[in-house]
């Protein structure tokens, strides 16, 4: 499943980012966004897929971040277009726990008396 919340770690993600102009309105740019990822403050890296508007002049754009690019506890996503610059979004990733791995009392936990 690429959409959840919180974000998981090594999983995929649809991440949604609105764009703000400069009066702090929600504006559909026309153009290219191309979109990199920096994970735990490391340098940037283009990601796999490409970003893509929700709706015609909405401007919400998304892109499916992949598993091998959700390897992190912190991620920062940059947004980039050719006249308008950069748009960021920043996030944590949380690790998921296999419950069955988990020992509860009566599992061979000694008992408090």
């Amino acid at each position: 499943m690429a959409s959840q919340w919180p974000p998981r770690r090594a999983e995929t993600y649809l991440a949604t980012i609105p764009v703000y102009n400069g009066l702090f309105t929600v504006t559909g740019i026309a153009g290219a966004l191309t979109a990199t990822i920096s994970k735990d403050g490391g340098t940037f890296a283009a990601c796999s897929n490409a970003v893509s508007e929700v709706a015609t002049a909405s401007g919400v754009y998304k892109i499916t971040l992949t598993a091998t690019e959700m390897t992190c506890d912190h991620f920062i996503l940059k947004l980039t277009h050719a006249t308008y610059g950069d748009f960021f979004a920043i996030g944590d990733t949380v690790q998921t726990i296999d419950l069955d791995t988990v020992p509860f009392p009566g599992d061979g936990w000694a008992e408090a008396t």
